[in-house]
């Protein structure tokens, strides 16, 4: 399979050339280097690129060579290297590939002067790292924004976003590109976002939006109500929760207090507090409203106070008529 990659390879470089290739029936002059795809000029008919019907004999002088070299490993499986006399790989590239034209290009090459902070092979979205170290990003007349995804030899993959300046061709050093890292795979599998040092399998240094989280146990479907799924216990140090309205309307004049004897009646009966939930209800709804569970038990605690007031003024009364009765008696 890799011979018969290689084979494509070079077939493919041949058609490109062909136009210009004639065969050649004389004589080939120079020296070229082993393995190397050859760099050469004809004259008279051979190789030239002139009229192919023409007659195809002449000389051939060898120029020098190509960036292209072939060559077969033990094995006897054929490699193709640009840039490189030592291909590892079917092909094998020393320098940076270029897919695409302009801003619509991704480029894969290696990092310059990447040491001492690691950094290896990069893949740009509309980003290339020149032999000086800058990169580049170019514009489409609008925007000159791009993004990286490199690794480093400690086992890290960064994600970077190189934000738009304008709409004209742009360059930028290789600390832009390390400040800019929104997202981070570590070795262990953590992931960071606007972090490049998690401390736990998923690090948010920022805010984050989500239809709805499980914790221990994996959120229901989104028709749901709740937005958070904790299976155990939540440990904070304060909690906020929002209602539409509070108790105070107890203290409204036209507020209608059910009375003491009333209230006695209907705990005997139901056995629960009026306008609270029965021990059944809550177990049935697996649980209450928080929220609201607060409104209701603030608005017991001020029918309390009222039902104290109201005590404490019969007791004033009482005591008052007590005094007078034995002021009378004396």
């Amino acid at each position: 399979m890799k011979n018969l990659f290689c084979f494509l390879v070079i077939s493919y470089l041949g058609i490109l050339i062909a136009p210009h290739v004639i065969a050649q029936t004389d004589t080939v002059t120079g020296n070229g280097d082993p393995n190397y795809i050859p760099l050469w000029i004809s004259t008279g008919g051979g190789g030239g690129g002139g009229n192919q019907e023409e007659d195809n004999t002449g000389t051939t002088s060898v120029l020098g060579r190509t960036n292209l070299y072939y060559n077969e490993n033990s094995s006897g499986i054929g490699m193709l290297g640009i840039g490189t006399l030592s291909p590892w790989a079917s092909l094998h590239v020393i320098g940076e590939a270029i897919f695409g034209d302009d801003w619509e290009r991704i480029v894969a090459g290696h990092w310059y002067n990447g040491n001492p902070n690691h950094e290896i092979g990069y893949l740009g979205f509309n980003m290339m790292q020149m032999s000086n170290a800058i990169w580049i990003s170019r514009g489409d007349g609008e925007y000159n924004g791009g993004a990286i995804l490199y690794g480093t030899t400690d086992g890290n993959l960064h994600f970077s976003t190189i934000t738009s300046t304008g709409g004209t061709q742009n360059g930028h050093t290789d600390s832009t590109v390390r400040h800019n890292v929104k997202m981070t795979i570590t070795p262990t599998g953590r992931v960071g976002i606007n972090t490049k040092t998690p401390s736990q399998a998923l690090e948010v240094n920022g805010n984050f939006k989500a239809t709805a989280i499980g914790i221990g146990t994996n959120p229901p479907d989104s028709a749901s109500p709740y937005k958070l799924y904790v299976e155990g216990g939540i440990k904070a140090r304060s909690v906020k929760v929002t209602v539409s309205a509070f108790a105070d309307y107890v203290f409204d004049k036209g507020y209608s207090l059910i009375s003491i004897p009333d209230l006695e009646t209907y705990i005997n009966v139901n056995r629960h507090l009026p306008g609270l939930p029965s021990a059944q209800e809550v177990l049935g709804n697996e649980g209450f409203e928080i929220g609201q569970m607060q409104v209701k038990l603030l608005e017991k605690i001020e029918e309390q106070s009222l039902y104290i007031i109201s005590l404490q003024k019969q007791i004033y009364e009482l005591k008052s008529l007590i005094l007078s009765v034995r002021e009378d008696k004396r």
